[in-house]
């Protein structure tokens, strides 16, 4: 506990007297005792402290009252006036001034020296501080237990709501996701446009946690204490508040923690992806597929839907890995194939709403991205399904696109064993080389060509060219690809290989003309 005025004026052996009208026996604490003969302490003082002085040099009633009037302004605690050296008696001037400025004035005897009442001090704010570091370390074991102990990050909460005695609460992405307090408090809410942990009378400290990614993790806390401990309305320092202390504490054990935790989810993630990619391929199948998916959390009894998550960006992709879900896919499991995240959500399907707050929970992860989700099955077959929807719905539009009938052009650019990249390569590159070498623009005339269902003049009239110069680029095309764009095997052959170019891109395709 801090040294006030009141245990001063009560240690055996000081015999120190009030003198004056402002009392000085009160719970005022003092910081730190200074001793001067200056004329003007004012600026050697930092306020809150016991000012020590024999007042030899103070020689008229004027610097009296000037050097008691710079000490109350300083901000010191009281003022103790030593007797029997320079002066028999406490000086009437400092009495005066000392009432009329709310100064506590005491009166040191010569038997007592200035040195022992430093002592006193310096020795209880040592006390004190080792108390602080025991308690601090005491409070850090715990916090650090409660990671360890199987709870988690949950753990940690209740654990650190219960040392503050209040309420505590783990922020990330906008989003509250661990929340606890104390025995006897009211629990933490969340009252649509923010989080409200606070209480009438009490005290709330926010702090940031460095997680290594953009999720804005902030812890909140919330103590009945007002804050400070001090009397007179003196705040303890930042570096001294036990608050404070915690908080840092517990920010660098989750820092920590949560980083250590992303690398986890990354890791488990790839290696469910390798499991969902042997069940997609139909490597997996039957009961040996339910064994696997169950190891997941996926039981394959089950009716589940396949939401896919593609990022727009490197960046974006490093942090897709690791992103935790949004409370509304909470019990998915996830996983990470070809850098899309995969979820596999136990449900009868995805709603639309369910995609808005998807895409809300990417936007505050910062993260710039699509999503797809297919339709409800159960077993390792209808998990296919599903997963095969949700890609052709990934790449039907930008947001979030919820599934359409699957077509057998989306199931054909989505076999892996199927060259299908090369085969448009072969077709493609001739006219692209074409176009960069002679500006002929047979690529955007070709894919204007298909999309308007082969009419020559809806090409005329898009690119504001001549029917004849239409004709004359698809007599090109079909030179330079080996494709005729005008009969029905060499437009088919054409469009996929366009479609799996976009595709490759991250652009959308519109499939409905081959349905």
């Amino acid at each position: 506990m801090p040294t006030t005025l009141s245990d001063l004026m009560h240690a055996p052996g000081l015999d120190l007297r009030q003198v004056g009208a402002v009392p000085a026996d009160t719970a005022a604490v003092v910081r730190w005792v200074a001793v001067t003969e200056v004329l003007d302490p004012g600026r050697f003082l930092s306020g809150g402290e016991l000012v020590l002085t024999t007042g030899v040099r103070q020689r008229s009633a004027a610097q009296q009252r000037d050097f008691t009037t710079a000490v109350a302004q300083a901000g010191a605690t009281a003022l103790g006036y030593g007797t029997g050296l320079g002066h028999r008696k406490v000086p009437a001037a400092v009495v005066q001034c000392a009432d009329a400025l709310g100064l506590p004035l005491v009166e040191v005897p010569l038997e007592t020296p200035f040195i022992a009442l430093s002592h006193l001090v310096a020795d209880r704010q040592v006390t004190d501080h080792v108390a602080r570091l025991t308690e601090l370390m005491d409070h850090h074991q715990r916090l650090a237990e409660s990671l360890l102990s199987g709870r988690g990050v949950s753990g940690f909460v209740h654990t650190l709501a219960g040392l503050v005695g209040g309420r505590a609460a783990l922020e990330r992405y906008g989003t509250v996701v661990h929340r606890a307090a104390a025995k006897g408090v009211p629990p933490v809410e969340d009252r649509g446009s923010g989080l409200v942990v606070e209480l009438e009378g009490g005290r709330t400290l926010t702090v940031p946690v460095a997680t290594g990614l953009p999720d804005r993790c902030r812890l909140h806390l919330w103590t009945p204490d007002a804050p400070g401990t001090q009397a007179e309305g003196q705040p303890e320092a930042a570096d001294h508040d036990p608050l404070t202390q915690l908080a840092a504490s517990a920010q660098n054990l989750l820092a920590v923690r949560l980083s250590s935790d992303a690398r986890t989810v990354e890791a488990s993630r790839r290696l469910a992806g390798e499991v969902l990619q042997d069940v997609v391929d139909g490597s997996l199948h039957g009961q040996e597929a339910a064994v696997r998916l169950a190891a997941l959390g996926v039981d394959a009894a089950a009716r589940h839907v396949v939401v896919a998550v593609e990022s727009q960006s490197s960046s974006s992709a490093r942090l897709l890995a690791s992103l935790p879900l949004p409370v509304q896919l909470h019990g998915a499991a996830t996983a990470l194939v070809e850098d899309r995240l995969i979820a596999v959500v136990p449900s009868q399907g995805v709603s639309g709403r369910d995609g808005e707050l998807l895409m809300d929970h990417l936007e505050r992860a910062g993260i710039r991205a699509r999503a797809g989700a297919g339709a409800s099955y159960p077993r390792p077959e209808g998990l296919r399904w599903s997963y095969y929807e949700a890609l052709e719905a990934l790449h039907d539009g930008t947001g979030f696109t919820q599934s359409r009938r699957l077509t057998m052009a989306s199931l054909l650019m989505s076999a892996q064993d199927v060259p299908l990249a090369d085969l448009a390569a072969e077709a493609l590159d001739p006219l692209k080389d074409s176009d960069r070498r002679h500006h002929t623009d047979l690529i955007r005339t070709l894919t204007v060509y298909l999309e308007s269902d082969g009419q020559a003049g809806e090409v005329a009239r898009q690119l504001g060219i001549h029917r004849n110069t239409v004709r004359y680029r698809l007599q090109q095309v079909a030179e330079l690809s080996g494709f005729d764009p005008t009969v029905t095997a060499g437009r088919v052959h054409l469009w996929l290989a366009l479609a799996q170019e976009r595709q490759s891109r991250g652009r959308s395709l519109d499939v409905s003309s081959l349905d």
